[in-house]
């Protein structure tokens, strides 16, 4: 009788637990400065939850070690529901891979909550390389090995594993210029001191429709609501494609029903059409996955990741 009466009150303050969640402010931590396409990202999820979930919800920036340090903050963090991550595939999945210093395993250490975009890059070129399209630059850095660069926003980013995949699936020796950040890479293609760069359609957007830069290709498997008529990569190069993705993380050991609770609210806001065109004009592609579909996909790409950052010798010495 002892038992039933402590299994049943256990039971109690499980769906008690789940109910009262949450009963006070709920942060995201964003591993970056306030005003990138992050922290962004992450202000619309905060507007938008903090109806359906009945608490104000507060965006803390948490810039340092590009990005390590936000995510070391969220793995300290109780695993209670209230501090969250958004984080994307260059520190979570990445980071670990490229500098074993940083000692956490997005496996382990956190619990997905949502994929709440995933986010393309655009290879674009300044118009007068003389490449017209793709196999254009392909035949290009061919007949001119090692004297074409490649801008990226950064040693193990998502920009930069997509640089070193393209080398490899092309056969070509295109060279990595790393930056700390999107905008003066950007325009360093601009003004002809890097032959091309990945970077975020709408980084690029403005200068490709001025006529300053050629988009020459996606770097997602399939062409892009935003930029319909910039072919993906693989249509040239079968195979190819790699995109970064900005996903909200609990920590590791966060009730699974709380989790449900976020991921279910959450699909709900990345449903909403102004969301949604916000989000493809800044960032990405909406996605709409469960907890455990996100745990996968991320696993599949820490894989994919591991892979080229094995291959291509990547590592923060660079």
């Amino acid at each position: 009788m002892r038992w039933a009466g402590l299994a049943l009150a256990l039971a109690c303050a499980g769906v008690q637990a789940q109910v009262d969640y949450p009963s006070r402010p709920i942060r995201i931590i964003v591993p970056f400065s306030a005003g990138g396409g992050v922290d962004l990202t992450a202000r619309e999820l905060a507007h938008r939850l903090a109806a359906p979930l009945g608490q104000s919800i507060v965006v803390e920036n948490k810039p340092g070690a590009g990005g390590a340090l936000g995510v070391r903050t969220l793995i300290a963090a109780e695993p209670d529901g209230y501090t969250l991550l958004l984080g994307t595939a260059g520190e979570v999945a990445i980071t670990p891979l490229v500098n074993p210093a940083v000692n956490y395993d997005a496996r382990k250490d956190l619990s997905p909550v949502a994929l709440v975009v995933k986010a393309p890059n655009v290879l674009v070129v300044h118009p007068d390389v003389p490449a017209q399209d793709l196999k254009g630059l392909i035949d290009h850095a061919r007949a001119n090995p090692k004297s074409v660069t490649y801008a990226t926003s950064g040693v193990g980013t998502a920009q930069h594993l997509a640089g070193e995949l393209f080398n490899r699936m092309a056969g070509v020796q295109a060279q990595h210029i790393p930056y700390k950040g999107s905008s003066q890479q950007v325009l360093d293609v601009v003004a002809k001191r890097i032959t091309m760069t990945y970077a975020s359609p709408a980084a690029v957007r403005s200068f490709v429709e001025k006529g300053q830069l050629r988009a020459l290709g996606v770097t997602t498997a399939e062409r892009i609501p935003t930029m319909p008529t910039v072919p993906a990569i693989g249509e040239v190069v079968p195979g190819y494609g790699l995109q970064s993705w900005f996903a909200l993380f609990a920590p590791a050991g966060t009730d699974p029903r709380i989790v449900q609770k976020l991921n279910a609210e959450v699909s709900k806001v990345l449903r909403d059409p102004a969301v949604i065109k916000t989000l493809r004009e800044s960032v990405g592609e909406p996605a709409y996955d469960a907890p455990a579909e996100v745990a996968a996909f991320i696993a599949q790409d820490i894989g994919r990741f591991e892979k080229i950052v094995r291959e291509a010798d990547i590592t923060l010495r660079e």
